[in-house]
């Protein structure tokens, strides 16, 4: 069925097996950048239904796996193999996060650099024909970093000056810029992909 699904024009890759929570098989799926833009454009239930209607050229209606993950990279070791605990830990994670890949400081700003996973549990709801990521979830993102710059979690009084001006959607590159005002104790930010900005605004600190 591996062999089979792959050969669809969206897939790069795949791992079919059976979540130990589940009775049913899941498909953890490798996108290829067509099948990423079908995501993007027309959504997860869409993508899922491509795949399904391929499968059941080959398999039985039966055999077809009720549950998918997406991803944009499989991690296959360098046997070219998938472990099954990391299948494992995929199906009981709830992406709730970027997925943050680096870290650094330039002048007196504080850079997190990051990618929307395509699997982020938000785009249920927003929305399954056009995911893209609430901005109250953006906002979120935000003071979690904020928690991070300072090690430790602080009274957020407002935001001030809030304002979103750009979508952020499913494997965009994210770039989070926090400056941090000592004098007036307040943090600017700005949320930014495509070099455009997607939020900023003011976090007052108690």
């Amino acid at each position: 069925m591996e062999q089979y699904l792959i050969k669809n024009n969206l897939v790069n890759d795949c791992y079919i097996g059976q979540y130990s929570k589940q009775q049913q098989l899941t498909a953890w799926v490798e996108l290829n950048n067509e099948g990423i833009e079908v995501f993007r454009s027309k959504g997860r239930k869409e993508v899922i239904e491509q795949l399904k209607q391929h499968l059941a050229k080959n398999q039985e209606n039966s055999d077809i796996p009720r549950f998918w993950l997406f991803t944009t990279k499989l991690p296959r070791d360098s046997q070219s193999k998938i472990n099954h605990s990391d299948f494992e830990q995929a199906c009981a994670q709830v992406q709730t996060d970027p997925i943050w890949l680096d870290s650094y400081i330039v002048e007196d700003v504080k850079v997190f650099k990051g990618r929307v996973p395509l699997d982020l549990v938000f785009f249920k709801g927003h929305f399954p024909q056009f995911p893209l990521v609430p901005g109250v979830i953006e906002v979120q993102w935000v003071i979690d970093k904020i928690t991070e710059f300072f090690a430790e979690e602080k009274n957020i009084l407002r935001i001030d000056n809030l304002k979103f001006q750009k979508f952020l959607r499913p494997n965009d590159e994210l770039e989070l810029m926090l400056k941090w005002n000592k004098e007036k104790s307040r943090m600017e930010f700005q949320l930014k992909t495509d070099n455009e900005t997607c939020g900023k605004g003011l976090v007052v600190i108690a």
